[in-house]
């Protein structure tokens, strides 16, 4: 009877510990859910490619969801004609600092003409020239950014989208430079 409940003392003591151990699942992966285009694909780079995390805003309300986004995304739309192969981002962050993400990061999206090859994308959800980002979601601009950096051996540049475009994008309420600064 002794040996039997310390058996079982063991086992919930292994229990707890790899329960503490265990990777908190930080980033919910959207991946394989949202719709993509029927007649065409993104085209694929190597991590070796990426040099730097281009920031965006959604410039719609906070409430839209990711599902409608890739939905507007595939079908005719502001940045093709014909709709993109899929959502046009690699990381979405919502209102709440939830972390989502959206494509492989082996997927050339179209984000950031001209730099997409070299990019990855994460878009805030939400007009952030009206809203002002919440700190936690600023926070979790800057855990992706460090989560990349960790993930691909080396420092990536970080950049605005309106740095490459005429656009306010992400939004004049986000600061490029604090979160420059905080990574």
């Amino acid at each position: 009877m002794i040996r039997k409940a310390a058996i079982i003392v063991i086992v919930l003591a292994l229990v707890i510990l790899l329960t503490a151990a265990a990777p908190k699942v930080w980033i919910t992966d959207l991946r394989p859910r949202l719709p993509l285009h029927p007649d065409r694909d993104y085209d694929r780079r190597t991590l070796d490619q990426i040099q730097q995390v281009i920031i965006h805003h959604t410039a719609a309300p906070a409430s839209q969801t990711i599902e409608a986004i890739a939905h507007y995304h595939t079908g005719p739309n502001h940045i093709c004609d014909n709709g993109c192969p899929g959502i046009a981002y690699h990381f979405m962050i919502d209102r709440e600092a939830k972390v989502y993400q959206v494509n492989d990061l082996e997927t050339i999206s179209f984000h950031a003409s001209g730099q997409n090859t070299v990019s990855v994308g994460v878009c805030l959800i939400g007009n952030y020239d009206e809203l002002e980002p919440t700190p936690q979601q600023l926070t979790a601009v800057v855990r992706v950014i460090r989560y990349l950096n960790r993930k691909l051996g080396r420092r990536l540049a970080i950049a605005g989208h309106r740095d490459y475009a005429n656009k306010s994008c992400p939004g004049w309420n986000v600061d490029i430079d604090s979160i420059r600064a905080k990574v």
